[in-house]
């Protein structure tokens, strides 16, 4: 277990949420990908740290959201968070409110791959760890 990579994850999704993207972006290897759920609006794969960071950036634009770890399981080179946000549309003014976990692998101490999945067990049984 890596106490340094859960802070490295938990570092760069605080930093995301606030929209702090040059604080997110060291969190991330220069070659990662982020790979979304298809219920995420945008991109289904964004590949590169800028590709991640526009990704974010339009996501928060769109919605005004609030996000908080439920759940953190860390499997060496993998850190698998679950969240729970909710959030409401700046135009539209529709509520979401949503569970949903990440599993971060990570390469070089940075994440170099996100997967976002629906659920925590989903996430926790792609990446082959007991949760």
């Amino acid at each position: 277990m890596s106490a340094e990579n859960v802070e490295t994850v938990l570092r760069t999704h605080e930093a995301l949420g606030k929209g702090d993207f040059e604080a997110a972006a060291r969190g991330f290897h220069p070659d990662a990908t982020w790979h979304n759920t298809s219920d995420f609006p945008g991109e289904a794969v964004c590949v590169g740290v800028q590709a991640i960071m526009d990704f974010w950036r339009g996501l928060l634009s769109a919605f005004e959201w609030t996000g908080y770890v439920e759940q953190v399981l860390d499997g060496e080179d993998t850190v698998v968070l679950g969240i729970h946000s909710t959030a409401q549309g700046r135009a539209s003014g529709v509520p979401v409110d949503a569970g949903y976990a990440v599993a971060h692998r990570m390469r070089d101490g940075k994440i170099g791959r996100a997967d976002v999945y629906g659920s925590w067990d989903k996430a926790v049984k792609a990446v082959g760890l007991d949760g």
